[in-house]
């Protein structure tokens, strides 16, 4: 594989007089900790299946039902909105696309208006835009003119028929879409955000989920974790709101 794609290798050398060389000098990091996970860590993404199905149930209602598709995954601080999106159902819209599967990934940032340049022109073509940490018209930009363009802008957008947006969003800054209105007609993006159709609500990894984020990674790399090890990390993370990258 291209090696520009890892971001987390190492090269052990092992040496023991008498013994033949290590058989797998090559070991991997499995796990991502702090850092989101990207399309190109799917191999090592587990847990959120329920919720990867859900959102693309969602998308796929939206289709059906003819509107617009702008689909809204709101979960906590935290919660891995991000990772669900970006590693779990970027890479299973790839594998179900008929043809060559087109996206692209956008934060609004300080200039959200610029950060719209990243999608492109052509629409001939299926294409998924995710524009992750939505809430960043609210603590990056102050003004409420741009805010507002931005959105309409999305709005216009997942009214076409090649084009379909996934936004995340912290769920405490529902209230602040409030403010913003999408059309003319005085919708207003908190109506969006609220409407099941439009929404998928991510909520906290369960014992389960969890226990599969970390016994999950360590098997594809080939790591037997020692018995009852699982369990004893559960036990200390159950409860804490940072739960998942503990």
């Amino acid at each position: 594989r291209d090696p520009s794609l890892f971001d987390w290798a190492s090269l052990q050398l092992y040496a023991r007089s008498g013994q033949p060389g290590d058989l797998r000098p090559i070991v991997f990091r499995p796990y991502r900790g702090l850092l989101a996970f990207q399309p190109e860590h799917s191999a090592f993404f587990f847990g959120r299946e329920r919720e990867i199905d859900q959102i693309l149930s969602a998308l796929k209602g939206l289709r059906a039902a003819a509107k617009p598709k702008l689909l809204i995954v709101a979960g906590a601080s935290g919660s891995g909105k991000s990772s669900l999106v970006l590693a779990g159902v970027l890479p299973r819209l790839s594998a179900q696309a008929k043809e060559g599967f087109r996206s692209v990934s956008l934060k609004p940032g300080a200039t959200p208006l610029e950060s719209l340049r990243q999608i492109p022109d052509g629409l001939d073509k299926p294409l998924t835009v995710v524009v992750d940490q939505l809430e960043e018209l609210f603590t990056h930009e102050q003004d409420a003119t741009v805010r507002t363009q931005f959105v309409r802008h999305l709005w216009q957008l997942a009214q076409h028929p090649n084009v379909q947006i996934i936004a995340t969003l912290r769920v405490d800054f529902i209230g602040e879409c409030g403010e913003v209105m999408v059309d003319r007609s005085g919708l207003r993006l908190d109506r969006i955000a609220y409407d099941d159709a439009h929404r998928v609500f991510v909520a906290q990894m369960g014992p389960d989920d969890l226990r599969a984020t970390i016994e999950g990674p360590a098997q594809r790399v080939g790591i037997a974790l020692e018995a009852g090890l699982t369990s004893r990390m559960l036990e200390a993370v159950l409860g804490e709101p940072g739960a998942l990258p503990l």
